[in-house]
């Protein structure tokens, strides 16, 4: 199986580079040795409020024709209900659950462990980016736009709940979410 691999690997060789292959050998190596781990040690959460009311920009600097839609999608979000992709809503809780796979409902088991143990893909989960999508903070543009509009403090509450339970949930190097640097 292993000679299959190399055997298939080779002709590619000149045209990756012998550079790339060697990062990429070096990487993998530095994984499954653990040196990974020690470099980068897991550590422990954030959990103060992270966003403020201090900045005063002119009403005027928004779009009325965007306001009603940011605060449909703001209420959708405190409901639950978020887009992945930038267009496929998924209900995922508020704040969401990190760890979530919605398109198969299901969890990664390993989220308090190093993100270098972790898999990109598993019969579990399924493809690890997927989960990831909640992480990618699309739904704080969308809280921070529909405070800035209405000034509803819920948007700037559920701003930092969010983000607040996203530091506590994903501490230092642990979890899935630390995987895409």
């Amino acid at each position: 199986m292993m000679f299959d691999k190399i055997k298939l690997l080779l002709p590619l060789l000149p045209r990756l580079g012998l550079a790339n292959v060697a990062n990429v050998a070096g990487y993998r190596l530095a994984l499954v040795s653990g040196l990974i781990k020690k470099v980068m040690p897991a550590g422990n959460g954030y959990c103060d409020p992270l966003f403020h009311d201090s900045c005063h920009l002119p009403k005027d600097l928004f779009c009325p024709a965007t306001e009603s839609g940011v605060i449909g999608l703001a209420e959708n979000q405190l409901k639950g209900n978020i887009l992945y992709f930038s267009d496929q809503q998924y209900h995922v809780g508020s704040p969401p659950d990190w760890f979530l796979n919605p398109v198969n409902q299901k969890r990664c088991p390993d989220a308090d462990s190093h993100w270098s143990r972790l898999p990109d893909f598993s019969d579990e989960v399924g493809d690890i980016k997927i989960s990831w999508e909640a992480s990618r903070f699309d739904w704080a543009l969308v809280f921070a736009r529909a405070y800035r509009v209405t000034g509803d403090e819920k948007y700037l509450s559920a701003l930092n709940k969010w983000a607040s339970d996203w530091a506590e949930k994903n501490p230092l190097n642990r979890g899935p979410n630390w995987k895409c640097g």
